[in-house]
């Protein structure tokens, strides 16, 4: 994930009152999201 993107999500987190530990994405989406960055 880009520094922005995650700055997005944390910002989000803060906002509604989500703790650091509860992840927004689970971490098989953000894989597939890097496999997509890199071929293309």
């Amino acid at each position: 994930m880009s520094a922005a993107s995650a700055m997005v999500i944390n910002a989000i987190k803060k906002l509604v009152g989500i703790p650091d530990k509860i992840y927004l994405l689970a971490s098989n989406i953000i894989s597939r999201v890097k496999n997509l960055k890199k071929m293309f």
